[in-house]
């Protein structure tokens, strides 16, 4: 009897100890070393470049309230937004939900028949009455390549989750852009 309880206490201290919760820098990044989050391919058949670059621009002018504020740079064949996104994580305890930005350059480029998507995470201006200005990115540099879900890192780890969440949900946004839509101007 003495050794079964030894041996659940045993397990339970390891399941405790070594079944803790963890983010990986990789499960944010695709590619941890330039920052990039995602880069996908959106096949469309039947549409030429400049048809599919009018359908972003169409998608752009409702998704964001000025699309001035947020075009980086277009050419013929591509188009580069730069959106500061807003999310809040939950940090625990007393601490409360904290405001989170996360800028993500998009950028699309148009072939015949698809767009190539690139999503990179850029520096965030934090400004804070009392405080020196910040610009970061939404994975500190100092924390290394991973977070556990324990101790003081608990606000990170959920800081994390809830910017993966983010970055999925901007990739379902851009996945869901209407690509049949007619881009003639209308006379109505």
């Amino acid at each position: 009897m003495k050794k079964l309880l030894l041996v659940l206490g045993l397990a339970a201290i390891s399941v405790i100890g070594f079944g803790q919760e963890v983010v990986k820098r990789s499960d944010l990044y695709q590619d941890p070393s330039t920052y990039l989050l995602s880069q996908f391919v959106i096949e469309v058949e039947g549409k030429t470049a400049s048809e599919l670059k009018n359908n972003v621009e169409l998608w752009a002018s409702s998704a964001f309230v000025n699309t001035n504020e947020v075009i980086v740079a277009e050419g013929d064949n591509y188009i580069v937004y730069k959106p500061l996104l807003i999310f809040y994580h939950d940090a625990g305890g007393l601490l409360g939900q904290f405001k989170n930005k996360f800028t993500i350059h998009t950028k699309f480029e148009f072939k015949e028949n698809r767009v190539r998507v690139t999503l990179i995470d850029m520096e965030s201006t934090y400004v804070t009455p009392g405080h020196p200005t910040v610009s970061r990115r939404i994975w500190e540099s100092n924390w290394g390549e991973e977070i556990k879900n324990k101790g003081l890192w608990k606000p990170s780890f959920r800081q994390m989750k809830a910017a993966i969440d983010k970055r999925n949900n901007w990739i379902k946004t851009i996945e869901g852009i209407n690509f049949n839509n007619s881009t003639e101007s209308s006379d109505w």
